[in-house]
């Protein structure tokens, strides 16, 4: 009688070695100025980065020229792969973002008349 043979793969589930570089979630935030309907530049207020396989909560204090302070709450779950956002300005939600994976996620908040944030959820960004 021929016996079957299996391999049972280790459990958890661990990622192919690849060739030496790992992969990060990072979450940009950036703040993007406009006048009269027309870009004028932009800067990088904030990146954030999470280790795919461990999950983490952080929190940001965001500084956008001419409006008041943000405070963004980032939480990431690696049993789902979801990430949400939450960004609070003067003590109210501003916006909350939950983007479930595995896609890249942008969102956009105007501000003020000149000043949007946007936020730019970029997943397996090779570090």
């Amino acid at each position: 009688m021929d016996r079957a043979a299996a391999r049972i793969p280790p459990w958890p589930p661990q990622e192919p070695a690849g060739d030496g570089g790992d992969f990060r979630i990072v979450v940009e935030f950036r703040e993007e100025r406009e006048a009269a309907g027309e870009a004028k530049g932009g800067e990088r207020l904030a990146a954030v980065t999470f280790d795919p396989g461990r999950s983490r909560d952080t929190h940001e204090h965001l500084s956008p020229r001419g409006v008041p302070p943000l405070f963004a709450t980032l939480s990431y779950g690696a049993d789902t792969g979801a990430l949400l956002i939450m960004v609070l300005q003067s003590e109210r939600d501003l916006l909350t973002v939950c983007s479930p994976g595995p896609a890249d996620t942008y969102t956009t908040v105007r501000l003020s008349n000149e000043t949007c944030l946007s936020i730019f959820v970029h997943r397996n960004c090779k570090v």
